[in-house]
């Protein structure tokens, strides 16, 4: 069927109509073992949930004084034989020593100690 020109009429519009319309965004297909290349496909799904972080604390370790020593200065500290000491730091070189030296915990205080004294316990 041809359509006559006198058929055609100027359509009469509203002003409602004549707003700009938003285009209409399509949701993307997810298919399995692709990732989707859509920046916003990933708004779509719904975030994992998520789990609290424990705040990491380093561990313990500790170690048993094999020699005496006789802190000289300070920042060092005196240890005997057989005693446990906590080693806070395996460097010295906060206080400008070696790493040789580390950063203990002891009966009579905290400071440096040669780490040849020492023995660390598993």
């Amino acid at each position: 069927q041809q359509l006559q020109p006198q058929q055609l009429q100027p359509q009469q519009l509203q002003p409602q109509q004549l707003q700009p319309q938003q285009p209409q965004l399509q949701q993307p297909v997810a298919r399995p073992g692709l990732r989707a290349s859509n920046p916003f496909a990933a708004a779509a799904r719904p975030l994992p949930p998520q789990i609290p972080q424990q705040p990491s604390t380093p561990p313990v370790t500790s170690a048993i004084v094999l020699w005496d020593f006789s802190a000289f200065q300070q920042p060092e500290v005196d240890i005997v034989s057989g005693e446990v000491v906590i080693i806070l730091e395996k460097t010295g070189s906060k206080w400008g020593y070696s790493a040789d030296w580390w950063h203990v915990k002891a009966s009579k205080g905290e400071g440096l100690v040669p780490s040849n004294h020492l023995q660390i316990q598993q």
